[in-house]
């Protein structure tokens, strides 16, 4: 891929078109015409390009809130519960969480990544492992 921006590629082609017009007495209206049409085509594309990327770039970028908690005494707790009932608290918790995020609009999809992650190291090491998934 190019280093050369778009914006770059069609300011360098306006240029090769003042050239062209520059230089129809030397070369006659049929090739300057020609010339010109050809690079009209890639600057039309290039245009193109540019505003799909400027829209692309606008769909990307998002308001959004991000919400970081912590359950207070969560590690005493999960020292001395079996594996299933820390992780079925943590179930509860999400559950409710997400229920009051969607109330307010909003969605809740990155917890997930990480709640599975910490069930999992919950149950493969045991109910003391939750102080060790952080």
């Amino acid at each position: 891929m190019s280093d050369i921006s778009l914006d770059q590629k069609i300011a360098d082609l306006k240029k090769a078109m003042e050239a062209q017009e520059n230089l129809r007495s030397v070369l006659g209206d049929s090739v300057v015409e020609t010339t010109l049409t050809v690079l009209q085509d890639q600057i039309a594309e290039f245009e193109k390009q540019a505003g799909q990327q400027d829209a692309a770039n606008q769909a990307r970028r998002k308001l959004v809130t991000v919400l970081f908690a912590d359950v207070s005494g969560f590690t005493a707790y999960s020292e001395n519960k079996d594996a299933e009932d820390v992780a079925n608290l943590l179930n509860r918790l999400w559950l409710r969480a997400d229920r009051i995020i969607r109330e307010h609009g909003g969605t809740s999809s990155y917890y997930s990544t990480i709640y599975r992650r910490s069930v999992q190291t919950i149950m493969r090491w045991g109910s003391n492992a939750a102080s060790r998934w952080i």
